[in-house]
């Protein structure tokens, strides 16, 4: 991943809690959080770095200095469950990636179990309304061009994380239901996906189409029309 990222990899945690050992207390660090570097890999040290944070990391190096937990106090206004879910194992989140580059571009990556999610920034706003934007115009001139920008990144991403494919939802209203699947296989949160039980009978305005679709001109959407889902497998960059 260090490769093809092309810049450094930064292995730790953020130390959002902290712990009294006088007092036996647990406190946290608002304004005060440092990431704390567990290890690193550098291919291209001028280049972006990602932090690959390990979930509940924090969480579980404060509990190992605790004697006796029964006899644990936590600071006013820290929010003890949101401690202790930190603590139990992980179900599928596994890394929490940032980075910020020099040209201001944003990266936010979940890698579960067995789907990565990315928080891209959309075309036209950086809003999924605008992205639907893209696919009302035809695919030529400055739409074509704002288009190939974006899954280049995207592919890039992909290609780091190992996947095959990208599906591009909203993560609100009917997209929302996919977003709370995500924690399931590929195969199980495509059936999903494709099931459309998770939308409303008449809304047979929200489509479900392959890019390759839309690049090859077969689709266009009209006014009325909106998008639940995009699947990209960018056989184009790859032929």
């Amino acid at each position: 991943m260090a490769s093809i990222l092309n810049g450094i990899i930064s292995i730790g945690y953020s130390d959002y809690w902290g712990y009294d050992v006088n007092t036996q207390t647990i406190i946290e660090n608002p304004g005060k959080i440092k990431w704390c570097e567990l290890d690193r890999i550098e291919t291209n040290p001028q280049g972006t770095t990602f932090r690959f944070e390990i979930t509940g990391e924090n969480e579980k190096r404060i509990f190992s200095q605790i004697k006796d937990f029964s006899q644990t106090k936590f600071e006013e206004g820290v929010h003890k469950e949101w401690f202790l879910e930190g603590l139990s194992e992980p179900e599928y989140d596994y890394y929490r990636i940032d980075a910020d580059d020099a040209v201001n571009v944003s990266y936010l990556t979940y890698i579960y179990r067995d789907i990565v999610e990315l928080y891209p920034s959309f075309p036209y706003g950086g809003r999924w309304f605008g992205f639907e934007r893209v696919f009302k115009e035809p695919y030529s001139g400055e739409n074509k061009r704002i288009l190939d920008n974006f899954r280049k990144d995207i592919y890039k991403q992909l290609s780091a994380y190992g996947c095959d494919n990208a599906y591009y939802f909203p993560d609100q209203g009917f997209g929302e239901r996919l977003y709370e699947y995500i924690n399931h296989t590929t195969n199980e949160w495509v059936d999903f996906m494709q099931s459309r039980s998770y939308i409303c009978d008449d809304c047979e305005d929200l489509l479900i189409f392959n890019m390759s679709d839309y690049l090859s001109g077969e689709i266009i959407l009209s006014p009325g029309q909106n998008i639940i889902c995009i699947i990209d497998d960018f056989a184009d960059f790859r032929d």
